[in-house]
């Protein structure tokens, strides 16, 4: 269940992003972080489609292999948009601790 947990996350996460409607508020130039974000999720749930059975089964697949570190590398995006990105746009500042892994 690894897998089905890990994609409801990445779910549960695009649709507090958007029924908050935060995109709103950042700059029209910065518009560009919201599209980017929902590509990111787009991409973690084409990804994830692709990965079957288990997580062990998976990393015995190249083909799964490469799902996994594509969905890998889109929560690294995901990250740094909505860690560091938004919160520049919406003139916020992060705090010292907030993308320490606490």
């Amino acid at each position: 269940m690894t897998m089905p947990a890990i994609l409801a996350s990445f779910e549960g996460l695009r649709t507090l992003l958007v029924a908050s409607d935060i995109w709103q508020y950042a700059p029209t130039e910065q518009f560009w972080i919201g599209e980017q974000a929902m590509a990111e999720f787009d991409n973690v749930a084409i990804c994830g489609s692709g990965v079957t059975g288990t997580v062990e089964e998976a990393m015995a697949n190249p083909e799964q292999v490469y799902q996994v570190a594509n969905i890998v590398i889109s929560s690294q995006v995901l990250g740094k948009l909505t860690g560091e990105d938004l919160p520049a746009a919406l003139g916020l500042s992060v705090g010292f601790s907030s993308l320490d892994g606490d």
